[in-house]
């Protein structure tokens, strides 16, 4: 039978566990477990936009779409010479930087790791998208997600981050 200091030692050690789950930049365990980041799958990659899409998904928040959402002409792309080209992201200000022969092309605003921590560290890109559908998130507790049309979509990848984990790049 357990007494009031063992429930005590108990919750405590629990407490710990989960805090270093959810702190420590490599184990994501317990991020990952209530709230994972959608898997890519291969076969909606087409980078087409979805004419048939009429509804979203967030936070398990159904909405209908917006009939001018994405339907922007399609701008040129920063990548039409072979200069060298960097996309460099600052956490700690929220600012994402183009640069394009060791000159800054364009800076936005940006937005990164809502429910969890974004990976740090150099990083190739796996594809470029015009348009993709993004899933995740865990409807049990209220993070689910289903995008479609995202725009200008680059995932990326490196030794740690596995390019079918599904980390991105997007516009909004």
């Amino acid at each position: 039978m357990f007494k009031a200091k063992h429930w005590i030692s108990f919750f405590a050690v629990f407490l710990l566990l989960v805090s270093i789950l959810t702190y420590t930049n490599k184990d994501r365990f317990l991020f990952n477990l209530l709230s994972p980041q959608g898997q890519i799958e291969p076969s909606m990659m087409t980078g087409l936009y979805d004419k048939t899409a009429r509804a979203a998904v967030f936070n398990n928040i159904s909405m209908l779409l917006p009939s001018y959402l994405a339907q922007a002409p399609i701008q040129a792309v920063l990548g039409d010479s072979n200069e060298s080209k960097v996309i460099e992201v600052n956490l700690t200000n929220q600012r994402l930087y183009a640069k394009q022969g060791g000159n800054k092309v364009y800076e936005f605003p940006v937005s990164t790791g809502l429910w969890g921590r974004t990976p740090t560290g150099t990083f190739n890109i796996w594809t470029k998208l015009r348009y993709t559908r993004m899933k995740g998130g865990n409807k049990a507790i209220g993070t689910y997600y289903d995008l479609p049309n995202v725009p200008y979509t680059m995932f990326f990848y490196n030794a740690s981050t596995p390019k079918m984990q599904g980390y991105g790049i997007h516009g909004a």
